[in-house]
């Protein structure tokens, strides 16, 4: 089951690692984070959202974890 972070990411050709370099997050937890593992903090939610140009509504629950991507 995959989030909609890591739909994202697959679409454009990114790795977890790259997103992270982008955000200047740790590889650990910005993996934690895009794979729903953990919750993504206010202002990481809005750095991940910004370097994926989507709303943080879209890729973010209101509790800060991950939404399940909806594919199957």
């Amino acid at each position: 089951m995959n989030t909609r972070i890591i739909e994202i990411l697959k679409e454009r050709g990114w790795s977890i690692h790259r997103l992270a370099k982008e955000i200047g997050g740790h590889r650990m937890t910005v993996y934690d984070v895009a794979r729903g593992y953990s919750r993504g903090s206010k202002p990481y939610q809005k750095k991940i959202a910004a370097v994926l140009e989507v709303e943080t509504t879209e890729i973010f629950s209101e509790i800060g974890m991950a939404l399940i991507s909806e594919e199957k």
